[in-house]
Order: structure tokens, then C-alpha cells, then sequence
């Protein structure tokens, strides 16, 4: 037989090997150009501004940035919606530099470093370039001031109201803080989201009517109601101690100032000197049940003319008149000079009124003179709205503060 033939050697390793290293070259120029072109973008976790561009080129990021930061600013004065267009108030992005610092922060990664890390996909670390912007800080205060202009309000003071004798309350004003707001939008500028804010608007409480526009009231008022005669009232603000005078004779149906004191009779009111000078006498606080207390209740609730007297009676050391004149020297004590009780009260509207000393008073002696209103006021018993309601303050801070006129005076 011939020989057989020598079967042909074929490198089986070697091809495989050589294989390999060609796969392994073509898949390493494909990531390297893979990982080149995605070096050409913004890396993975980079945020500039607040705005995420990862994946993004620079000019896309720029667009992207620009359109983030330049849309409107919704502000609210109130219950009023503004818009703030950020090219109102030259407000400007420099997206050039923040790319620049994204580049710069990018080529420190050497590119064999971040080419092993693509192999491997290790994440890059999340990177951000803080906001780099600028605005007209003069056209933002410009702007601020002409919603001020047009928003802000006055407070509105109330309203006499002639037909209830009262005050329709007025209206609360409303200021723009100019500075506090500025800075409020300037934050939101420079916020890629969550661009609404409200305006700091302080809000200025209505104006309280003041004494004067009381007394234009009550001039009103009289004048409204047609009242043919003489109105006096004085007021005093027993929290600012303010106050308030007003006299109009309307007698003929057109109110005019009356710039004097009138003497009115005091009637019922003089019951409350009694009183005061009642417990100046006394040495003990009453007791419920007993005749002081029954004539101090019956005096203040009932207005009883008995009751008085018996106060007088004792104030008097068991002499009426006496408790009268001692009521009388009390007022001028007191600096109450048009107040005095000649006599004390009439028990029966039938019992004959006997003759009363004359007390001489400055109001009562205008009057007898012409230079003030004649009121025809009672001889035995005459005061001014002045003098009880200055009595009246000093009963109320002697009360509530235990000071004014009785204590300085007693």
C-alpha cells in the first residue's frame, strides 16, 4: 500500500488567539469612540443652576438653561395676578460661563480615567455649577414702585351713619414693602422652578373716628332730627383722656356753636355728688341689708328722692340742708364750679317750695348776663355737662386706678 499522506497542521490557537485580539480591538475602537462622542456631551449628574443637562451638548444646554430661567414670574399683590418677564428687568444668565466651568470640572477627569470608568460603567459623581446671573436692580425698584402705585391703597376712615347715630366701619389700607418684596423676587429669579411668590403688602388698620368727626356727627344728627333747642355734650376718652365739647343752640332749626358753658338744671344727675359725698362720710363699706345700702340702691336704680335725702340727712349730721351745702362745697372742692345743691329734694310734687339761698356759679352768671344760653335752669339744684362728666372720670380712675381728682382731693 502506499504510504499515507501527512494530514495538513492548521494553527487552530493561534487563528483563535489572533481572533480574539481583533474582536477585542474592534470592540475597544468602538467604545473609545463610543465613549468619545459621549465626552462630547454633558456628563452624567451635572446640573448647572439647578438644571439638570446631563447628555445634553453645550449649545443644547445653553438653550436649555436660557429657557429654564426665562420664563415669567408669577406675582401676587394680593388677590392681584402680575407677570414679571425676567428681560423686564435685564435679568441675564451667563451660560457661557457656567459651561466654561462645566468644562473645566469636566477635563479634570483625564480621559484613559474616565474611559475606564465608561468600561465599567462606574457613574461619574453628580456635579453642580452654581448659578452665574445679573439683573437692573434700578428696573426691578422701578418696576416694584409702579405696582405700588396702582395697588397700594389708603386706609378709608368710618362713616357717620346720621339715621343710627353710629359709624359704618371703614376700610383697611394696604403698602407694598418695597425692599423685603425686591429681595423675594431676586430669589425667584434665581430659581429654575417654583417661580410664584406673594408680595410682602402690609396691611394699615381702618382709621378710628377721632372726637372731632363725633361731634360733626351729633351736629348733624341734631340738625337732622329737627330739635328746637339747646344741645350740649362733653365727652372724655377714659383710655386717652381726650376730649370733647360740643354746645349748639337749634333753636331755629340751623345748628350754631354756643362757645360757653350752659348751666342746665341738674335734676336726677345731682344724685351722684350725693353719692360720692355719701361714701366720703361713711367709715365702713355698706352692708347688704342695711338702711345705707338700701338708700345707696334705691338712689342709683330707683332715682329716689327719699333715699337722697336720707343720704343728705346723714351727710348733714342729721340736717338735710347742711348735707346740701356740704354736697355743694364737695363739687367746688373738686374743681367742679357750676355744680351746686341749694335744697334738698322734693318729696311731694304738691308740698310748697320753700325759698332757696341763691349760689352764684360762672355758668349761671353768664347766663344771667346774656353772654351764654338761659336755659331757665332750677335754682335749687344747676350743673354743666362739663362738671358731670369730669365727676364721672373721677369716680372711673378712682375705681380702676385707685387715682384722679377724689383721691388727690380726699
Amino acid at each position: 500500500m502506499p504510504a499515507a499522506k501527512r494530514r495538513a497542521h492548521v494553527p487552530v490557537l493561534e487563528l483563535s488567539g489572533l481572533a480574539m485580539i481583533l474582536l477585542a480591538t474592534i470592540l475597544m475602537v468602538a467604545q473609545l469612540g463610543s465613549f468619545s462622542g459621549e465626552r462630547q456631551k454633558m456628563p452624567a449628574s451635572l446640573v448647572l443652576g439647578g438644571v439638570p443637562v446631563s447628555g445634553l451638548s453645550d449649545a443644547e444646554s445653553q438653550a436649555y438653561l436660557e429657557q429654564a430661567y426665562g420664563s415669567p414670574i408669577i406675582v401676587r399683590y394680593r388677590d392681584q395676578e402680575l407677570r414679571l418677564d425676567p428681560a423686564q428687568v435685564s435679568f441675564r444668565v451667563d451660560s457661557e460661563t457656567m459651561l466654561a466651568s462645566a468644562n473645566d470640572h469636566h477635563a479634570e477627569v483625564g480621559f484613559w480615567s474616565g474611559f475606564w470608568n465608561y468600561i465599567w460603567m462606574k457613574p461619574e459623581p453628580p456635579t453642580s455649577i452654581d448659578l452665574v446671573s445679573d439683573y437692573s436692580s434700578e428696573q426691578l425698584s422701578a418696576w416694584l414702585a409702579d405696582v405700588a402705585v396702582r395697588y397700594d391703597s389708603p386706609p378709608s376712615q368710618a362713616q357717620p351713619v346720621l339715621e343710627t347715630l353710629s359709624f359704618a366701619q371703614g376700610k383697611p389700607g394696604y403698602t407694598l414693602d418695597q425692599a423685603a418684596s425686591e429681595q423675594l423676587i431676586v430669589d425667584a429669579l434665581q430659581r429654575p422652578t417654583d417661580r410664584i411668590l406673594d408680595l410682602v403688602v402690609t396691611e394699615q388698620g381702618s382709621e378710628r373716628p377721632g372726637l372731632e368727626t363725633l361731634k360733626s356727627l351729633l351736629v348733624q344728627y341734631v340738625a337732622s332730627q329737627k330739635f328746637q333747642g339747646v344741645v350740649s355734650v362733653y365727652v372724655i376718652d377714659l383710655q386717652t383722656g381726650e376730649e370733647m365739647e360740643m354746645d349748639v343752640d337749634n333753636r331755629s332749626l340751623s345748628p350754631i356753636p354756643v362757645d360757653c358753658e350752659v348751666a342746665y338744671a341738674s335734676t336726677s344727675t345731682m344724685k351722684i355728688p350725693i353719692m360720692v359725698d355719701f361714701f366720703k362720710y361713711l367709715d365702713w363699706v355698706p352692708e347688704e341689708g342695711t338702711d345705707d345700702y338700701k338708700n345707696l340702691i334705691e338712689t342709683m336704680t330707683l332715682s329716689g328722692n327719699i333715699s337722697a335725702n336720707a343720704m343728705l340727712y346723714k351727710i348733714g349730721f342729721e340736717d338735710a340742708q347742711v348735707g346740701a351745702e356740704n354736697v355743694s362745697e364737695m363739687e367746688r372742692k373738686l374743681g367742679l364750679q357750676n355744680t351746686f345743691l341749694a335744697a334738698p329734694f322734693i318729696n311731694d310734687p304738691n308740698q310748697e317750695v320753700p325759698p332757696v339761698p341763691y349760689i352764684s356759679t360762672p355758668a349761671r352768671e353768664a347766663a344771667r348776663s346774656g353772654q351764654c344760653i338761659d336755659s331757665r335752669a332750677d335754682e335749687a339744684a344747676q350743673t354743666t355737662v362739663q362738671d358731670l362728666a369730669t365727676l364721672l372720670d373721677m369716680i372711673y380712675q378712682c375705681a380702676e386706678y385707685n387715682g384722679g381728682g377724689l383721691v388727690a382731693a380726699y
